[in-house]
């Protein structure tokens, strides 16, 4: 049985201790795991890349990229959001953070899009002292999968980076009660997934909100994202 299919086994530990169980089970964190285990982190690229195939043009068709001339991508993986984005808006220079492993496959995928010349490759966790110099510091489907002391940690390191009245942005699924009960059942089951894996979890917009407060951000605006019903945009500023 595949290493994630057996944490199903730590569900009802995971829930009354609101912690992930996949250390306890194999010795090690799950993002430790995707650098040691190359069948993993090679899967979870795989998947990490689909997805953002799914969003990346509408990401870059539901915000005002005018405003951006700088724009670093952290977490962003194999850098297929960055690319899409990039192409989309050729005034942009953009900048792609995240640990050896994902970024090692980036720079053929940054050449591929015709964005290469105008983009720099950073690897390193975001956990550490971040570039500084963007207009917008994109968080792209990262916050979710931390515990919320984990996820200030890498807000306030986005929020020092960017300097006063630098930009952050979010994209995320986000928790609503009003929302489709098709939609309510898969973000349920990816809470429990986010959980079950990393010790993170899916938030309502408040929640993400607090976090972001309580690492110097303020926010300014959510918005849709064409064509994915299922994601929000949300938008922060740095406070002076």
């Amino acid at each position: 049985m595949r290493k994630v299919d057996q944490s199903i086994y730590g569900l009802l530990d995971a829930v009354r201790t609101g912690g992930a169980v996949w250390e306890r089970l194999h010795g090690r964190s799950f993002w430790k795991e995707l650098a040691l285990d190359s069948e993993i982190g090679r899967s979870y690229n795989f998947h990490m890349a689909v997805h953002a195939a799914m969003f990346g043009p509408a990401l870059a068709q539901s915000y005002d990229w005018s405003t951006v001339q700088h724009l670093v991508d952290v977490g962003g993986g194999t850098g297929h959001t960055l690319a899409t984005i990039m192409s989309a808006h050729p005034h942009l220079r953009g900048t792609l953070i995240d640990l050896p492993d994902p970024i090692a496959s980036a720079t053929a995928i940054l050449e591929a899009a015709n964005v290469g010349s105008r983009c720099v490759v950073a690897a390193q966790s975001f956990f550490d002292t971040l570039p500084s110099g963007g207009d917008v510091y994109l968080l792209a489907n990262i916050i979710h999968g931390w515990s919320d002391g984990e996820s200030i940690k890498i807000l306030q390191r986005c929020a020092d980076a960017a300097g006063s009245g630098g930009r952050v942005l979010l994209v995320e699924r986000v928790i609503a009660g009003d929302a489709d009960e098709t939609v309510q059942a898969a973000i349920s089951h990816l809470d429990l997934c986010s959980l079950l894996l990393f010790g993170g979890r899916e938030r309502s917009e408040e929640e993400f909100r607090q976090l972001c407060t309580t690492a110097g951000l303020r926010q300014k605006a959510t918005h849709a994202l064409t064509d994915c019903p299922w994601l929000s945009l949300m938008e922060f500023v740095v406070e002076d």
